[in-house]
């Protein structure tokens, strides 16, 4: 009853801090605190659980609209690359980009003949638009959860350097080796291949250009959005 009571005269900031200190407690984990490198003030992130259960929950959103046409587009276009990616035969991937040469061939002079280009309706840019917020939100909780691997990882290394009894040349391979093991595995793969992404300026950059583009396409055509969280994709 005293708790109760002294939990009630705080004010809100108070009750507030406490419970973020509470959801980032090691025994629930809810929530990260993090400092950040430039400011120096604690940052607050979700953990790879509780991002998911938002995922879930959008999911479970009744949708007024659902865009059959773009998942069943990109269903194709994701068999079609695996098929062609996979297919060791160098004839067949000669034929394959000569089809593709052709049709781009043929959409330029169509072009040039007419003097107008085929661009989506605001149904199609509305469907395409939920599949990218869709994919945006997986990557996210994706990140989370490599990046709570890594710590794992970490910690791991770190427990071990901590043990008296190895040596600096026992404790030097068991990090070599918890790093290459990283690179090998399917998992560790994907992570380098999304960091290079990230760490490329050139590439950001045309991501940038292209989201600012389609933020002005969706304020044009009124499709509705709650954030620009894109934008700060690079820094999730």
């Amino acid at each position: 009853e005293t708790t109760a009571t002294a939990y009630l005269t705080q004010d809100y900031y108070d009750r507030a801090s406490l419970y973020i200190k509470r959801w980032a407690e090691e025994e629930n984990r809810y929530i990260y605190i993090n400092i950040d490198d430039k400011t120096h003030e604690p940052v607050v992130s979700l953990s790879r659980y509780t991002e998911k259960i938002f995922q879930v929950l959008h999911q479970l959103r009744e949708n007024e609209f659902v865009g059959t046409e773009s998942k069943l587009l990109d269903l194709f276009g994701k068999v079609q690359e695996l098929v062609q990616q996979t297919n060791e035969d160098p004839e067949e991937r000669i034929k394959v980009l000569q089809a593709r040469k052709k049709q781009l061939d043929d959409e330029i002079k169509l072009i040039r003949k007419t003097g107008t280009v085929l661009v989506y309706e605001p149904w199609q840019i509305k469907s395409r638009w939920a599949d990218i917020e869709r994919l945006a939100g997986e990557l996210t909780g994706d990140f989370r959860e490599v990046e709570e691997n890594f710590k794992e990882i970490y910690k791991s290394i770190s427990h071990r350097h901590a043990d008296a009894t190895l040596s600096k040349g026992q404790l030097l391979r068991l990090t070599f080796d918890a790093l290459e093991e990283l690179r090998s595995n399917d998992q560790g793969k994907s992570f380098y291949a999304f960091w290079e992404f990230l760490m490329d300026e050139a590439r950001q950059q045309q991501l940038n250009a292209m989201l600012q583009q389609l933020y002005d396409l969706l304020d044009k055509t009124g499709v509705e959005y709650a954030n620009r969280q894109l934008l700060q994709l690079k820094y999730i």
